[in-house]
C-alpha cells in the first residue's frame, strides 16, 4: 500500500463533504459541475472508478457523458456513487496501486593508475631493444638520457630544468616518434611541472 500525503487525504474529506452539500442544496449544473470535478481528480487514483456509475460503459473503463447530461437522477446517483467511492478510498481500500520502481544501487569504482614515467636506466634499454635505429643513433640518444638525468639531479629550479629540457626534447625528435616517446616518459618522471 502507498503512504498517501495527509493533505491528499485531508482534499478526499473536503470533497465528501463538498458532494453531501451539493446533493442537499445545488442545482443541477453545479451538481453536474461538482461531478466532471470529482470525476476529472479521482478517476487516475480509485480502481474500477466508473464500474457501477450511469453512463458508464460496459468495460467500466469511461462515460458516455452524453447520457449524462439531460439527467439530474443520473448525476446525483453517479455523485452519491463517487462519494461511496471516496470514503472507502479514505482507507486506502480501492486505491489503485503504483507499481514501485525497484531500486537499484551501482557503486561504481573507478582508479586507474597509469605509471607514464620510466627510471633513466629503463629508457636507455628501451632505447637500447629499438631495431630501427643504428648504434650512432642509439647512443646519442642514450646520452641525451643521461643528460636528462644529470638535469633532474641539480638543485635549480624547475623553470630552470625546464628550458634544459626543452632543447633535449627537439633534437631526439629527429629519430622518430617511438624514440621521442620513451625520452618523453623520461621527462615525466622528471616532475618538472608546477
Amino acid at each position: 500500500m502507498n503512504e498517501v500525503p495527509k493533505e491528499f487525504l485531508e482534499m478526499v474529506e473536503n470533497d465528501i463533504e463538498r458532494i453531501d452539500r451539493a446533493l442537499s442544496s445545488s442545482t443541477k449544473d453545479g451538481q453536474w459541475s461538482l461531478f466532471r470535478e470529482i470525476d476529472g481528480r479521482y478517476q487516475s487514483c480509485i480502481q474500477n472508478w466508473y464500474t457501477g456509475m450511469w453512463g458508464s460503459s460496459k468495460e467500466g473503463t469511461y462515460l458516455r457523458i452524453d447520457e449524462l447530461v439531460g439527467s439530474s437522477f443520473y448525476i446525483q446517483d453517479n455523485l452519491k456513487f463517487a462519494k461511496s467511492k471516496l470514503e472507502t478510498y479514505r482507507f486506502q481500500m480501492n486505491a489503485v496501486t503504483v507499481p514501485q520502481v525497484p531500486s537499484t544501487n551501482v557503486s561504481v569504482t573507478n582508479m586507474n593508475s597509469i605509471n607514464i614515467g620510466i627510471s633513466f636506466e629503463e629508457a636507455r634499454q628501451k632505447i637500447e631493444e629499438m631495431t630501427a635505429l643504428d648504434d650512432a643513433q642509439a647512443n646519442e640518444i642514450k646520452g641525451k638520457i643521461s643528460e636528462l638525468e644529470a638535469i633532474s639531479k641539480e638543485q635549480s629550479s624547475r623553470r630552470a630544468k625546464w628550458e634544459k629540457v626543452k632543447p633535449i626534447i627537439n633534437s631526439v625528435l629527429k629519430f622518430g616518434a617511438d624514440a621521442a616517446l620513451v625520452v618523453l616518459q623520461a621527462v615525466l618522471q622528471m616532475k618538472l611541472a608546477n
